[in-house]
């Protein structure tokens, strides 16, 4: 950035830290101390979930997800045994999704009525696709009953209770990302799981370099709102007003700062994030960034395909925190938790 601005007084530097502040915080509020503590200990325990849940601000709910199935004849000496089996994508908005919970217990009921006691045999969960929401299933299912009579297979529904954490559906799309993320986690698809955090991760970054934006664009339209009103039309026209008192001003530079798309992603906007909300130093908002940047190189060299034993990997102190010597290669369930470690901790940072 030029040097060419007047410097901010301090009562104006000030006002613009709380307003940056307190305009994160919204974002987060949220979460509570408590939750902050709880967020880093789930973080700690590997309950990545409960961690998410609470970064997410995901609502539970309990769906009652009708299930279709086939079945089949499996004794010839009772035409009314049979062995059922199906599978049933629980029917939401995967976007907004962070987990399913399928219940391992079924309901059969026929005309209404819970009849599972007299006329199952067992349904068994074969299956959970986590990150699709599919659920798979069989059991054995009876239409005769010695106490309770006949029920048609026929007229009957399957029915099992699942629990649902879900994200509220105005929610930003760097949460989606992150929802997603976890879906990919709990597969065991750890690689692919990273990749989409770190897009999260990113638009998060975006998303905080707007509401700073806004910030300063809001104070320096607050200025030459008061300045028009009261400037006098003797000594100003209104371009020496505004080249005189707004364009060469350290806010206006902020702002045009960060205006800028066309910078780095991690090294510019997010080292500026901490500078200007923080009041740090270059090389202080550096510090702040430089295990992001591994994992940003980290990210390309997944993106791309490249040898995860390249050296200016291997020499960074993630790599040796990461490298798993039984498999030969890095952790990357370890990358992804530490990862949302590092998130907490800037996120934190940033509204305190």
């Amino acid at each position: 950035m030029s040097k060419d601005y007047e410097e901010m007084n301090q009562c104006e530097k000030k006002s613009l830290i709380e307003a940056s502040k307190n305009s994160l915080k919204n974002v987060f509020n949220h979460m509570t101390t408590d939750d902050w503590d709880s967020f880093f200990q789930s973080v700690k325990n590997t309950d990545m979930l409960n961690a998410m849940i609470l970064l997410l601000d995901a609502k539970h709910e309990i769906m009652r997800v009708q299930c279709s199935f086939k079945n089949h004849y499996i004794d010839s000496s009772d035409m009314h045994r049979f062995l059922i089996y199906g599978e049933e994508i629980v029917p939401l908005n995967y976007d907004n999704v962070l987990a399913i919970f399928p219940s391992d217990r079924f309901e059969y009921l026929y005309k209404g009525e819970d009849i599972t006691d007299s006329f199952v045999t067992c349904i068994d969960m074969l299956g959970v696709d986590s990150y699709l929401g599919k659920i798979l299933y069989a059991g054995i299912i009876n239409e005769e009953s010695p106490n309770e009579g006949f029920a048609d297979l026929n007229n009957t529904e399957l029915i099992n209770e699942t629990e649902v954490y879900m994200i509220d559906e105005q929610s930003a799309i760097w949460k989606r990302y992150f929802a997603e993320s976890y879906r990919l986690f709990e597969s065991e698809q750890y690689k692919l799981a990273f990749l989409h955090s770190f897009i999260g991760f990113e638009s998060l970054i975006e998303y905080l370099n707007e509401i700073l934006y806004n910030v300063y664009l809001n104070e320096q339209n607050e200025i030459v709102r008061n300045m028009f009103e009261y400037y006098n039309t003797e000594l100003w026209t209104p371009i020496n007003l505004i080249e005189k008192n707004i364009l060469i001003s350290q806010a206006y530079q902020r702002l045009k700062h960060l205006e800028d798309e066309n910078r780095k992603l991690i090294k510019d906007k997010l080292s500026t994030i901490f500078r200007y909300v923080n009041d740090l130093e270059n090389n202080q908002a550096e510090k702040k960034i430089n295990d992001f940047l591994f994992f940003e190189k980290l990210r390309n060299v997944l993106a791309h395909g490249d040898s995860l034993e390249r050296d200016d990997l291997k020499e960074d102190r993630l790599y040796q925190k990461y490298y798993d010597k039984m498999s030969n290669t890095l952790d990357f369930e370890l990358v992804y938790i530490d990862f949302f470690n590092h998130i907490g901790t800037m996120i934190k940072e940033l509204i305190n």
